[in-house]
């Protein structure tokens, strides 16, 4: 996987050197920026997998406030090279500390998830709202988006439990993990807290 991100990578970097459209070389450099931190997400799998404990140390230490503000901008703005109207609207405390690990990644993990299920299943021609609010006590995020007539993505491979899987370890950490599809909008609402002593089983 590693190997083939790093392909992509180089690739893009062969291809944006030679487009002269500002456009579809800002698409591609998101599609390059996306493709580094996936593998860098990837590298950093493998050393906690294979027992590296400075890995773990060093996600411990991400400022959870800076990393949610910017995965929210990231995410922003590959929709709007996608076409699609909307923001993410942040309200977070100036330090949210000692979030499990395991509670950071999912946190980050819905938010990601949000994005790529607006870009695929949401109507261009609609909007999307999300909403996070973060006081270092409770995580809220609120997240509505028209769904579209059909898919911008046709052929995106799919899991069939990435929602799912996220609601889990919600729940697993005593938050409430809801979602709604009403008058062609669907709706998403997590409220979890974020100093659990430890995952629920």
């Amino acid at each position: 996987m590693t190997n083939d991100l790093v392909y992509t990578i180089l690739a893009l970097d062969n291809l944006m050197s030679d487009v002269d459209d500002s456009v579809l070389r800002q698409m591609l450099g998101t599609v390059r920026d996306r493709s580094s931190q996936t593998l860098n997400q990837v590298r950093e799998a493998i050393r906690v997998l294979d027992g590296d404990e400075s890995a773990i140390a060093a996600e411990e230490d991400r400022n959870f406030t800076s990393t949610i503000r910017e995965q929210a901008r990231e995410g922003d703005r590959y929709l709007a090279s996608l076409g699609f109207s909307g923001a993410t609207h942040t309200a977070l405390a100036a330090e949210c500390t000692g979030i499990p690990v395991g509670l950071r990644r999912v946190i980050l993990g819905v938010m990601r998830e949000l994005y790529t299920n607006i870009a695929v299943h949401a109507s261009q021609q609609g909007t999307y709202d999300i909403r996070m609010s973060a006081d270092g006590i409770r995580c809220v995020i609120d997240a509505v988006n028209d769904v579209g007539a059909a898919t911008l993505l046709p052929d995106k491979p799919t899991s069939r439990r990435g929602l799912d899987h996220h609601r889990r370890i919600i729940e697993s950490y005593g938050g409430d993990f809801r979602t709604n599809r009403e008058d062609g909008a669907w709706m998403l609402h997590i409220d979890v807290p974020l100093n659990p002593s430890s995952p629920l089983v």
